[in-house]
């Protein structure tokens, strides 16, 4: 997500400390339980009992909700940072509408600054007994980069993992949401950095309960918005990374992910700002990725560096039925870069700078690649035409591969091999497959192999090619 640097800097918290004291002091909270709406003044450090229900009958004379909320300085000690913690408590009074769809959000300086939760009237969910929200607006001395942080510290009648819970905060044009499933005790932070669309992501889980966490951050400017998504399957007690992403021409994108160690979890981004493949898994998540793409039948490309112990790593233009699907798994310490054109005739190439086993899977449009091989040869190379007269090529630069399974398909047309102990330098494969009576294969190059078999599928059936 990407915001201007100088939206926000220490003087904008100094123009807050300054802000008129009426207008600090006092806040307007809108609740919303079930389908009543009300709106109430509250004030800064006095503790308040609210009716949110319309009804003199619940909760405790006629209160369902108490409120409080405070404004403090704050300093943040790593990163060393200054700003404003706006902290607001809720504690549920009665029993009546615990069971009831809730939301409460308290608007600050005129509605510059926000801070709420949303509770879900959903199966095996309540209101929480007690709940305390925190948002921090930061300021980094050692940098000067500029931070956000999020809190929350929930309280129950009965804890399990049924309860869910959104937390929401907001700051002129930006706007952040954290649901929690279940919810738990949790510190979020994110800082800017010193490279340009980078930022840094800091979670910390206070509760024994693991949880999957969504965190959307959301900007708004000039009628645009830009929106960013992050799903965490199971936040483990700490989680800190840096990410940056970058649209690239031709619906490409590129995605940056930088981490001190890899954690065993999943984690999903979903941008615009990756281009066509707007949505990104990550499975055991590494120490760093540098992934570029251009997701197109022609010219198309795909290039992964990555400092992993195996991780599967999967980018697609939507979340059902995608069309666009990379998908690369277990993936390690390795260098690697591919391009192709998925035409007729078309072409398939994987170069490597590391030793690693291939496993992927693309899908583009009506094409799909699925390429599975353990190499020793830094280049896995083929070509193609296929029609009644046509033709196959295979290099790996005569350097041997242990085992390899390439298929190339598309609605009508493709082409399979799968060898053992395989090497190739220009090797050709030229076929005339009609008249049946009249085949003839003709070879060029050279090819060395334990066992190989060569298939091609045109008019809706698999032929097998060579050897005979």
């Amino acid at each position: 997500m990407m915001i201007s640097r100088d939206l926000f800097s220490f003087k904008n918290l100094r123009n807050i400390y300054q802000s008129s004291w009426t207008s600090l002091l006092t806040s307007k909270l809108l609740t919303n339980c079930g389908q009543v709406k009300k709106s109430t003044f509250v004030t800064f450090g006095s503790y308040m009992n609210l009716d949110v229900d319309n009804d003199s009958n619940t909760g405790k004379n006629g209160a369902d909700l108490g409120v409080q909320y405070l404004i403090l300085p704050w300093i943040n000690l790593d990163p060393l940072a200054v700003g404003l913690l706006f902290t607001c408590s809720f504690e549920r009074l009665g029993e009546e509408i615990k069971d009831k769809n809730f939301s409460a959000t308290l608007k600050i300086l005129d509605d510059e600054i926000t801070l709420g939760y949303w509770s879900p009237d959903e199966t095996g969910n309540e209101i929480p007994k007690f709940v305390r929200l925190t948002f921090m607006i930061l300021f980094s001395l050692e940098d000067r980069q500029r931070g956000f942080g999020l809190a929350l510290i929930p309280e129950y009648d009965h804890f399990d993992e049924n309860k869910k819970l959104v937390l929401t905060a907001g700051y002129k044009d930006k706007s952040f949401s954290l649901k929690f499933e279940p919810t738990i005790e949790t510190q979020f932070n994110i800082f800017s950095t010193k490279n340009m669309g980078e930022w840094r992501y800091e979670f910390t889980r206070e509760s024994s309960q693991t949880s999957k966490v969504t965190t959307t951050f959301k900007r708004d400017k000039l009628g645009v918005t830009k929106e960013t998504t992050l799903v965490v399957d199971k936040l483990p007690e700490e989680l800190f990374f840096n990410l940056s992403l970058t649209p690239l021409k031709r619906g490409g994108g590129c995605f940056i992910y930088k981490s001190s160690r890899s954690y065993n979890i999943e984690l999903s981004v979903e941008s615009e700002e990756m281009g066509t493949c707007r949505y990104a898994t990550i499975k055991n998540t590494p120490r760093s990725i540098l992934a570029k793409w251009t997701p197109t039948l022609v010219n198309g490309s795909y290039s992964v560096e990555i400092d992993s112990d195996g991780t599967d790593l999967v980018f697609k233009n939507s979340l059902v039925n995608p069309t666009i699907n990379l998908t690369v798994n277990n993936l390690r310490n390795i260098n690697f870069n591919t391009s192709w054109n998925l035409t007729n005739p078309g072409n398939f190439t994987v170069k490597r700078k590391t030793n690693f086993s291939v496993d992927l899977q693309f899908n583009l449009e009506n094409w799909s690649v699925c390429l599975n091989a353990t190499p020793v040869a830094d280049k896995i190379c083929t070509g193609w035409y296929i029609n009644t007269t046509g033709y196959i090529e295979v290099d790996t630069d005569w350097e041997p591969l242990g085992e390899m399974l390439l298929l190339i398909r598309s609605e009508n047309l493709g082409l399979k091999t799968n060898a053992e102990t395989f090497k190739a330098e220009d090797f050709r494969l030229n076929w005339t497959i009609w008249p049946p009576i009249e085949w003839n294969l003709e070879k060029e190059g050279w090819i060395d192999f334990f066992s190989i078999t060569m298939d091609l599928f045109l008019n809706d059936h698999w032929y097998h090619l060579w050897p005979w």
